[in-house]
């Protein structure tokens, strides 16, 4: 072996190891000599648009690096940076950084070459150190009126021809900043006439135009919701349930033990005076409600909700409410419990309530100056009971048939003289009821029976009446029932529906004023077969109902009426523009006693036509034809609706785009019978009479905002 060979060999041998250990010792030394630069963790918070930011690189800069570039969101910070080290300081000085949710990227310029070093998440408050504002207005403008009318009677023609303007507005905002929240909404409407403004049934002429609908304003602090303007209280439904007026409420303590207290008027108020609602202590309502999570480490499982009112209401109804009312005051508590299991097999909802009750003597117009005393205060209850357990759940029946079956019963009581200003409750009455419901293989199915009945103190001058009830119901898919593979859809969805129910009267009350035949006894039963087809483009469904009214009253046993409907309603689309449907009825009322039938016959008809993506074409025709006896001529009645509609896209067609929506709107109404003078025995042969109104509006909807 020459001396080459032998050094080339021994090369070989002794080189390529140490090779592979110098180039596996560079590219362990290599990553840490890379240059790199990181943030704090202080960095993803929120923070002030003049506060510096500071980052750290793995090593100091060397020329060969070439420089750094900054960019905060779209704005080139570089200038404002300073390099110590390995130290980096971004210092807006008396410029501020961009407000919002962006990124600050660090660029590496190396002559022409900018390679992006590091990407870092930057979060600047706004004005007045608000991590987000979201402003969200909207403003509509809309007219609407009368431009030509007509009818047969020209004494019934003289409609205003006038274009009544209304507005509808609204604002909406939220404010974030750390730990706190604020989110606001209000609305406002205005209209042209006084005779459209929101409180003219309450104000008349004095009613302003414009007015305030609703406000609400929601701060949200940790563990602390805090809520103004119109909202509504308590969820109790025999003391306080979801009473909604103007007010305060508080909510406040941790998830599993939440306390609620809250304050609105005892009417429903609008406008722009009275803005809180809660300035009359004598016409207020007043609650607090605790609601507890028994298991913290499953909430809903098992839930305890404590309730107290105390309510005083003058003789003041709401701004949209005609009614003759009397001031009232109640006080109570409410106690309610819910459970479940885990999978909502078994369920459990209980309440028990007290309430004091009376009507103080306030409005010296009820009494017209005469003394009166107020009422003595009532003392009553209410409780109820809901449970429901899934007796059979995924089981098979005859090993093959999915079955599911679950119970349900109810209980309700409310004592006589039962009254709370916060709820309606239908006092003197006790209600119990069972119900099924469950699916066998594709078919669902419910039944339940009930029982109710008042005068449950038993008082011999009042009557004692009872109610019995029971309903079934069931749905299927016969394609799928009858596992039908072919032409599956011909096969129709198929539901039946059967009540039953019964009111009477289980004993009479003392007193010799009430005859046998006036004692209530009456069964009534309905039943009702609904099918319905979906062939691809078109719809076809089919409904009968029949109703029988059993009266059972002495003397009354032959007063019952009977009744029969059916319907058959057939659509179809063509395509994305047009649509139509074809609905036909036909209706049989029987009067028994009086032997007596009264026919109804409907036609009508319903088409949509989308020419363009803005223009619409709906119309609406209508046919009806009754007969009542003792007449032997019909009445005819005919309805047309035509509308046209345009949209038109202002400025773009963004989704928030300004849009203004145009209509025209053609009505005709024609009446055709038989006077009913004209029936008398000596009257001449009937004529048929024909009354006749149509009307054209025009109506525009401008979005501002």
């Amino acid at each position: 072996m020459t001396a080459f060979a032998y050094f080339t060999t021994l090369a070989l041998l002794v080189g390529g190891p140490l090779t592979s250990t110098l180039h596996a010792q560079s590219e362990a030394i290599a990553p840490r000599d890379t240059l790199t630069i990181t943030a704090s963790s202080a960095l993803e918070s929120f923070r002030g648009a003049y506060e510096p930011i500071r980052l750290t690189l793995s090593r100091p800069l060397r020329e060969t690096d070439g420089s750094l570039a900054f960019l905060a969101g779209t704005v080139d910070v570089s200038v404002l940076t300073t390099v110590t080290g390995t130290q980096v300081v971004v210092t807006p000085g008396p410029f501020p950084l961009p407000s919002g949710e962006s990124t600050l990227t660090v660029f590496q310029k190396r002559a022409t070459q900018w390679d992006t070093l590091a990407t870092f998440p930057l979060r600047i408050t706004t004005i007045g150190g608000f991590s987000k504002i979201a402003v969200a207005p909207a403003l509509e403008l809309s007219a609407n009126g009368l431009l030509l009318d007509g009818a047969s009677d020209a004494a019934a023609v003289g409609g205003s021809r006038r274009q009544d303007i209304t507005l509808s507005g609204s604002f909406g905002s939220t404010l974030e900043r750390t730990g706190a929240t604020m989110q606001t909404q209000s609305s406002i409407v205005g209209a042209t006439r006084e005779e459209l403004a929101l409180r003219f049934s309450q104000r008349g002429a004095r009613a302003p135009l414009v007015d305030l609908s609703a406000y609400q304003v929601g701060v949200q602090l940790p563990h602390t919701q805090v809520d103004i303007g119109h909202l509504s209280l308590g969820a109790n439904r025999h003391l306080l349930s979801g009473f909604s007026s103007r007010g305060v409420s508080v909510s406040t303590g941790p998830a599993w033990a939440r306390m609620t207290v809250g304050s609105v008027a005892g009417a429903p108020i609008v406008g722009w005076d009275n803005l809180i609602g809660i300035s009359q202590s004598a016409h207020r309502v007043n609650s607090a409600g605790l609601t507890l999570e028994m298991v913290r480490a499953r909430p809903g499982a098992v839930q305890l909700r404590v309730s107290a009112l105390d309510g005083s209401l003058l003789p003041i109804t709401g701004f949209t409410q005609g009614a003759v009312v009397d001031a009232e005051e109640s006080r109570g508590a409410g106690i309610e419990v819910t459970a479940a299991t885990p999978g909502q097999r078994a369920r459990l909802s209980a309440g028990l309530s007290r309430s004091a009750f009376r009507n103080p003597a306030r409005d010296p117009e009820l009494t017209d100056g005469l003394a009166v005393r107020s009422s003595t205060i009532d003392r009553r209850g209410a409780r109820y009971l809901e449970a429901s357990l899934g007796v059979v759940n995924g089981a098979k029946l005859f090993a093959r048939v999915p079955t599911q079956l679950t119970v349900g019963v109810r209980h309700e009581r409310v004592d006589p003289l039962y009254r709370s200003v916060g709820a309606f409750a239908q006092a003197d009455r006790e209600q119990d009821a069972v119900d099924l419901t469950g699916t066998l293989d594709v078919v669902t199915w419910q039944a339940g029976v009930s029982r109710g009945r008042d005068n449950l103190a038993a008082i011999r001058s009042v009557l004692t009446s009872r109610s019995e009830g029971a309903t079934a119901n069931l749905s299927m898919s016969t394609a799928s029932l009858f596992r039908i593979q072919r032409r599956a859809i011909i096969w129709p969805q198929l539901s039946i529906a059967l009540v039953q129910g019964r009111q009477f009267a289980e004993s009479a009350p003392a007193s010799n004023d009430f005859r046998p035949q006036d004692l209530a006894d009456q069964a009534n039963t309905s039943a009702e077969l609904s099918a319905q087809w979906q062939l691809q483009e078109w719809r076809v469904s089919f409904r009968d109902n029949h109703t029988v009214q059993d009266n059972r009253q002495q003397d009354r046993e032959a007063a019952d009426f009977a009744g029969n409907t059916q319907a058959l309603s057939v659509g179809r689309a063509i395509g994305s523009t047009f649509d139509a449907t074809l609905d036909l009825g036909n209706e049989h009322q029987r009067n028994r006693e009086l032997a007596q039938v009264t026919r109804v016959r409907r036609v009508g008809s319903t088409a949509n036509w989308r020419p363009t993506s803005a223009t619409a074409i709906s119309t609406n025709l209508t046919a009806a034809v009754s007969r009542t006896p003792p007449s032997v001529s019909d009445v005819v009645n005919l309805e047309t609706r035509i509308e046209l509609s345009h949209r038109l896209h202002l400025f773009g067609r963004a989704p928030n785009a300004r849009t203004a929506q145009m209509f025209l709107r053609y009505a005709r109404t024609t009446i055709t019978s038989t006077p009913f003078d004209l029936l008398l025995p000596d009257a001449p042969p009937p004529s048929r009479a024909t009354q006749m109104r149509w009307s054209l509006n025009s109506g525009l909807s401008l979005k501002a905002w």
